[in-house]
């Protein structure tokens, strides 16, 4: 029919019938709205053809809708990965802590250093060892979701090594 509209519910009934509607649009994507959803909630999204209702929208309840079986999809919350800030290197401090977070309990660790930057250890905890100055940057993975963050370790000084030279004889 030339009245016909084609949209895309978000639902939560697993059939082919809207139960609870959610959301509609033109289009099979949606933004999760913390107001309407649950982060790990299944939610479905139907495809529905029909007659307008005047303003642009299917008429689900009118015997010509027909409604397809939605298919299943899941939300899940963005991890926030964040460094403290560390001391600095110096001749006395030649290595400092850098500690990582995520705002996810769960999450896994991946660090890598660039710029000169040393990690002592392993790299995939959430907290590291830096033995040099550089960028050291996070990467935060939970529900297939991730994060990144970056802080810079600095120097007071450079570090002097020195070696005592002797002749044979001088000693």
């Amino acid at each position: 029919d030339t009245d016909d509209v084609l949209q895309y519910v978000l639902h939560t009934g697993n059939g082919n019938q809207i139960v609870n509607e959610i959301l509609r649009s033109d289009q099979p994507t949606f933004c999760f709205d913390d107001a309407l959803m649950n982060y790990g909630t299944t939610y479905y999204i139907s495809a529905v053809a029909g007659n307008d209702d005047g303003i642009g929208n299917v008429i689900l309840n009118d015997v010509c809708t027909k409604i397809s079986i939605g298919t299943p999809i899941r939300f899940y919350e963005i991890p926030v990965a964040t460094i403290a800030q560390p001391g600095q290197l110096s001749c006395a401090q030649p290595q400092v802590q850098v500690q990582g977070s995520s705002s996810l309990t769960g999450s896994t660790y991946a660090w890598t250093a660039t710029g000169g930057g040393n990690i002592v250890g392993s790299s995939t905890a959430a907290n590291i060892t830096a033995n040099s100055p550089g960028t050291y940057n996070l990467t935060v993975t939970n529900n297939g979701c991730t994060a990144t963050a970056s802080v810079n370790v600095t120097s007071i000084g450079t570090l002097v090594t020195t070696s005592i030279v002797s002749s044979p004889g001088e000693i």
